[in-house]
């Protein structure tokens, strides 16, 4: 690593993952995807892979979105899961995610597919895996940062506020499995990358499910629009 870590987690969000014991393994992790990177391109870059934690603090998490890596190709990945730079045209995943959000709530489609407006809401964009080689989808998951992207889902929950947890494709179902889940909310769908016509998450209503739970909870409303 260039940067420690402490550098790269915010303090929070590393005060709660040292408390589990769980800085030396997360060092032992990034020291694996540098060693990656003087023979391969990986994504997202070192100060983003940690952006997740940085852009929503714990104390203000609401909802949990889990992906599965980053996107795969030049220019895309961030740091947060399904989100890319502005300017970047959405692959097809995040335009299906812009198509459900046009069906569940009108108007114009989104078509700004950086998607810190939502972290800024205490929408944590998490993938399962927090990094991956140009082209590989899924190329580092044998790295060990299930462990701590689970961790970070269960610390995320032991706030006091209930939570919304979206969970697209089984990568992410697989993530939390096991893990409490009382007073808070569940929801389940097909990854939205699917290109088929009858794509199965087109229709899950996730948008507005969460919004009605997090109002009835005496809680804001998420702005996903």
């Amino acid at each position: 690593m260039r940067q420690s870590l402490d550098q790269l987690i915010p303090a929070d969000w590393y005060k709660a993952l040292a408390e589990r014991d769980m800085i030396p393994q997360i060092e032992q992790i990034c020291e694996k995807v540098e060693e990656l990177r003087s023979s391969e391109v990986v994504y997202p870059s070192e100060e983003n892979l940690f952006r997740a934690l940085r852009e929503t603090p714990l104390e203000r998490v609401r909802v949990i979105l889990i992906g599965q890596d980053p996107y795969i190709n030049p220019g895309q990945a961030m740091g947060l899961a399904f989100s890319v730079p502005k300017g970047t045209t959405p692959p097809p995943s995040l335009r299906n995610i812009f198509t459900e959000l046009q069906n569940e709530f009108g108007g114009e489609r989104r078509t700004n597919g950086d998607l810190t407006d939502w972290t800024a809401q205490g929408v944590l964009l998490l993938n399962s895996v927090l990094s991956v080689t140009e082209g590989q989808s899924f190329s580092h998951q044998n790295l060990g940062w299930q462990t701590v992207t689970r961790t970070i889902v269960e610390i995320a929950l032991t706030t006091h506020s209930p939570k919304v947890m979206l969970l697209w494709g089984q990568k992410a179902k697989e993530l939390v499995e096991g893990i409490p889940i009382q007073n808070n909310l569940v929801l389940m769908a097909a990854h939205p990358v699917a290109m088929t016509r009858n794509n199965p998450f087109i229709g899950c209503s996730h948008f507005l499910l969460a919004n009605r739970w997090l109002t009835r909870e005496g809680l804001k409303p998420i702005q996903w629009v």
